[in-house]
């Protein structure tokens, strides 16, 4: 021995080889399940379920609420479609007027609505709707056509009336009319 040190023998390890190399392999843990969710999750679901829950409720009620409109919509197109056969304009005013007082009806109470006639009638349909057209001649139609004898009138008079009385039908309110009501 001459005084050195002896020499480590050469390893893989010692030749630039990475000692994390030699490491064993991490292992890991299972990856995280979805389900059951963490309880957030839960409420939230629970929220969106009501909330269509309440959506869908809210819809088959006001489509309940609404049907007496759409029968009132098909009578309406039938009284036209008689007045565009004959053009009988008194018998158009007296189908209308008999139908929005049947509308009305379904609506607000009798003891409301039953006795009103001509400028009260007139009144009651242009606050209930927030249309004016009621005190215009077109609405004046109502009153005046239902005493006078049987003519022949103008098809634009006519469907002026019709149209009014549909816009009627549709836009009724009972907040607008400032009265109690049936449904109460």
């Amino acid at each position: 021995m001459n005084g050195t040190a002896p020499m480590p023998s050469a390893s893989p390890m010692a030749q630039g080889a990475n000692p994390l190399d030699a490491l064993e392999p991490n292992i890991l843990p299972e990856p995280i399940s979805w389900f059951p969710p963490a309880p957030g999750w839960w409420i939230l679901a629970l929220l969106i379920i009501t909330l269509i829950t309440a959506v869908v409720i809210w819809l088959v009620q006001r489509h309940r609420r609404n049907a007496y409109r759409r029968e009132a919509l098909k009578q309406l197109d039938q009284i036209a479609q008689s007045f565009q056969f004959d053009g009988d304009a008194r018998q158009l005013a007296k189908n209308c007027n008999l139908l929005l007082k049947a509308t009305a009806l379904q609506v607000w109470p009798r003891e409301q609505v039953a006795n009103l006639v001509d400028k009260d009638w007139l009144d009651f349909l242009a606050r209930s709707s927030g249309l004016n057209d009621f005190q215009s001649e077109t609405g004046q139609q109502l009153g005046a056509n239902l005493y006078a004898k049987p003519q022949t009138e103008q098809a634009g008079s006519g469907e002026q009336l019709i149209t009014l009385t549909r816009q009627w039908i549709s836009k009724h309110s009972l907040k607008k009319a400032g009265m109690g009501s049936n449904h109460d």
